[in-house]
């Protein structure tokens, strides 16, 4: 009597242990699936906020802003300054780290017009007006070659991004081609990395629920 007792108590426990890890292997697989499905979402979302945000960047400038520009001195500092206040303003509504443009010469890009950082304005370390971006991305040289939009990620003095970059060319009063420029918009990977972190913990928290 004893021993059938104890082999029923084994038996009972064995089940237990199985659907245990029956469950938590049943979380772990809903968690994995359904945090990359939310990834996904969250990603496409966010260069879709980059797309949107370069397609915007030449209507928040002065009428035929990049016409203008043949080289150093061809925006006034007050201009420039007025644009970048206008493209920070931007920045900050959108959560967005920076949104720019460049023009290309001699193989290097230079800023035509940009947004800068609380840090920058306070430190007087902000873009100035044609001055050489000294550590574009390769995308950015891609994009301007192939005229054709790209994604990247990467990392540079002024922090580390995931970007788009489109180019684009001005138009002069009869709508004839003017001037070509390349628009950059970036967003913080912190930024990024954070919201996956807490999308991760909700879809572990879920799981849980429900298994």
């Amino acid at each position: 009597m004893r021993t059938t007792t104890k082999k029923g108590l084994s038996i009972r426990k064995k089940i237990i242990l199985v659907a245990l890890v029956i469950n938590a292997l049943a979380i772990v697989a809903f968690t994995a699936i359904a945090y990359w499905q939310e990834r996904d979402g969250f990603l496409r979302g966010v260069d879709e906020k980059l797309r949107v945000a370069a397609n915007s960047m030449p209507h928040l400038l002065p009428p035929d802003y990049h016409g203008r520009i043949s080289g150093p001195g061809s925006i006034s500092a007050a201009l420039f300054k007025q644009t970048q206040q206008l493209l920070t303003n931007y920045a900050k509504t959108n959560d967005l780290a920076f949104i720019y443009s460049c023009v290309e010469h001699d193989g290097q890009f230079y800023f035509v017009a940009s947004s800068a950082s609380d840090v920058e304005l306070k430190t007087g370390t902000e873009a100035k007006f044609y001055e050489r971006y000294e550590q574009a991305p390769q995308e950015m040289f891609t994009a301007w070659k192939s005229n054709a939009v790209q994604f990247a990620e990467y990392e540079d003095a002024y922090g580390r991004f995931r970007s788009i970059f489109v180019p684009m060319q001005s138009t002069d009063g009869d709508g004839s081609a003017a001037a070509r420029f390349i628009v950059g918009i970036d967003v913080d990977v912190d930024f990024i990395q954070r919201e996956l972190r807490h999308t991760i913990l909700l879809c572990i928290g879920l799981g849980i629920g429900i298994f």
